[in-house]
């Protein structure tokens, strides 16, 4: 369904600007397959191949996976919207009375999401050169970071999923635009990661011995599932009833839900107390029937920019809190990234918690931004040096 939605958009939206691409036929077989993603991919670039130094194409793949944040006061940001809304499937919700701004940004759809990471892992230089763009935007306040360097942590959170997955490749997973196999098979990007494997390939081996046994037996039917980023514009879960996670009217177990079987992670609002991210967290321990929404939990992620260390403020983040208000028996996940003081990683995990629906919480503090703290990123030296000149 998700990807027949997909579909008739792209063809209504090819309709409206009145480009040729092309025709994408909805019948079984694997041609539409690859003509969906071959679609999706000229429209996002408009272009028949992703030209990474392009400023426009760099940042319309980026944004629709990482969420850019555009500075409103910057005299170029009106264009750019203007040519992304025009050219590069970005979406105006609304417009200022006299018009003078738009409120803009990019559809929420796991599918496109997919195409932009094949595009910006295309060739070995693909991503490097993207974030060079982006870098350059930053440098000249176009593309905001965000009040507590949400942009960076976005990024190395994303590229660490796609990099575990795409060296772990599932049989017939789609993992290319000119896919040519049974159509009944999963996007790769889309697919659900063990918390246990993801964890051990962020942090490296050191991980488990020091969060213990009981935590990774505690998380051993777990998994996390994100493609893109979305962001709130309210609490979590908000006092006033009317304001309510979702557009549904939803609590937080609901919304987490939702947001596990749309592969979104969260971008809280920035008065959101205590945690800035959510990535939504599923067990399939079959010990818990069979109702989904019994079944999820979170990765509560907060962000710190300063050159100080704020390992203390990991032992405030509670899912009892007014703006979360969770209580559940699954255990959860706060992460507190420290991405511009000297490398260190904690972890804890209670023996004998005190009450189990608040108190069963694997609390991780990472601090810098290198192969110390992050083994995977040994590999990837260009795109930490970018990542890193994003945070200072």
């Amino acid at each position: 369904m998700r990807t027949l939605c997909l579909v008739y958009w792209l063809m209504m939206l090819e309709s409206h600007h009145r480009i040729r691409s092309p025709t994408v036929e909805i019948t079984h077989g694997q041609n539409t397959i690859t003509g969906i993603m071959t679609l999706a991919a000229q429209k996002l670039c408009k272009s028949k191949m992703f030209n990474p130094p392009d400023i426009n194409e760099a940042l319309a793949v980026l944004s629709q996976r990482f969420g850019l944040d555009i500075c409103a006061g910057h005299p170029n940001a009106v264009p750019y919207l203007e040519k992304g809304v025009a050219s590069h499937l970005r979406v105006c919700f609304s417009t200022t009375e006299h018009r003078s701004w738009a409120f803009t940004g990019y559809p929420s759809e796991s599918i496109l999401s997919c195409v932009a990471v094949i595009l910006l892992h295309g060739t070995s230089r693909s991503l490097e050169d993207a974030l060079e763009v982006l870098k350059t935007k930053v440098d000249g306040g176009i593309v905001e970071t965000g009040q507590c360097g949400e942009l960076t942590s976005r990024l190395l959170l994303l590229f660490a999923k796609d990099t575990y997955v795409r060296s772990n490749l599932s049989t017939g997973t789609i993992s290319d635009i000119h896919y040519d196999g049974n159509e009944d098979v999963e996007l790769i990007h889309c697919q659900k990661v063990s918390v246990v494997n993801f964890l051990e390939y962020l942090f490296g081996d050191k991980f488990w011995p020091k969060a213990g046994e009981k935590a990774k037996v505690a998380f051993q039917h777990a998994y996390i599932n994100f493609s893109h980023r979305v962001s709130m514009e309210n609490f979590i879960s908000p006092k006033d009833s009317k304001l309510a996670s979702s557009s549904a009217g939803c609590d937080s177990k609901e919304w987490s839900l939702q947001h596990w079987h749309h592969t979104s992670a969260v971008q809280c609002c920035y008065l959101q107390p205590l945690v800035d991210k959510m990535i939504p967290i599923y067990s399939d321990d079959p010990a818990l029937g069979s109702n989904d929404v019994d079944r999820v939990s979170q990765m509560f992620i907060s962000d710190k920019p300063g050159k100080n260390s704020n390992v203390q403020d990991l032992r405030f983040i509670t899912r009892k809190h007014d703006s979360i208000q969770w209580l559940s028996e699954i255990p959860c996940i706060a992460l507190l990234l420290d991405l511009n003081v000297d490398p260190k990683l904690s972890v804890t995990f209670p023996k004998r918690p005190k009450h189990s629906k608040t108190d069963r919480c694997l609390r991780i503090y990472a601090s810098g931004l290198n192969d110390t703290t992050f083994p995977f990123l040994h590999d990837h030296f260009n795109v930490t040096e970018l990542l890193r000149g994003l945070v200072s």
